[in-house]
């Protein structure tokens, strides 16, 4: 019990106002091998999350849904472009 014990102090909420994270290790796709901190939702890692790239982002899904602890594995789902909108007010950029 110890290990789930240490488990949720580290993602338990801190009180900086921040909330609690999880690290998400990244198992494939142009982000194979790095980890981000990410936000728990409902004392859960998120299903899904997009990684800012510099063209772009990545978005990845939780390998396993049963996952415990302070750290997921997520695995590569697809790479969304970085788009420009041209149009009559002008060049902008949209993510």
């Amino acid at each position: 019990m110890e290990g789930a014990t240490r488990a949720w102090r580290l993602m338990r909420p801190t009180l900086d106002g921040h909330g609690p994270t999880v690290t998400a290790t990244l198992a494939d796709g142009p982000m194979a091998g790095r980890s981000i901190e990410t936000g728990v939702i409902e004392g859960r890692p998120p299903k899904v999350i997009d990684v800012p790239v510099d063209n772009g982002s990545c978005r990845y899904c939780l390998a396993q849904w049963a996952q415990s602890g302070p750290s997921a594995i997520y695995t590569f789902l697809f790479e969304e472009p970085h788009m420009t909108c041209r149009g009559l007010g002008g060049d902008r950029d949209t993510e």
